[in-house]
């Protein structure tokens, strides 16, 4: 246990995709995609991120992990919905962990945290 949250399985190997500034870390873990992702998304990488995303909703569920992502702008709130939308069109989900300050607090006063169902913790998100 950490800060009374179970602790997650190491994890294997990831694929990484450096997408600019802003790289993903793919996993398989409990029966989700586990995607880390870290540094900035922004207009510079939103349709690349769009690509790799809805390539995932296809293949299963899949957690996000913003706890490494500095900065996120309008464009990347627009990959986020897009990419929901596409998983419940498939019957898969798409759901968000970890965000904090500036992310999180775009993901708030847009009301996405709640849309998009924000968790605090990728192990709250895979439950």
């Amino acid at each position: 246990m950490h800060n009374g949250r179970p602790e997650l399985p190491a994890l294997p190997v990831p694929e990484i995709v450096r997408l600019g500034t802003c790289e993903l870390r793919i996993h398989q873990l409990a029966g989700c995609i586990v995607v880390r992702t870290a540094g900035e998304i922004d207009l510079s990488n939103t349709d690349a991120l769009r690509g790799h995303l809805s390539s995932l909703v296809e293949r299963g569920h899949v957690v996000l992990d913003l706890s490494g992502v500095s900065f996120l702008d309008s464009t990347a709130l627009g990959v986020l919905i897009t990419v929901r939308r596409r998983a419940a069109d498939r019957g898969t989900s798409i759901h968000l962990a970890g965000a904090y300050g500036t992310a999180l607090r775009v993901l708030q006063i847009t009301g996405l945290d709640a849309h998009l169902n924000h968790h605090g913790h990728v192990s709250d998100a895979i439950e």
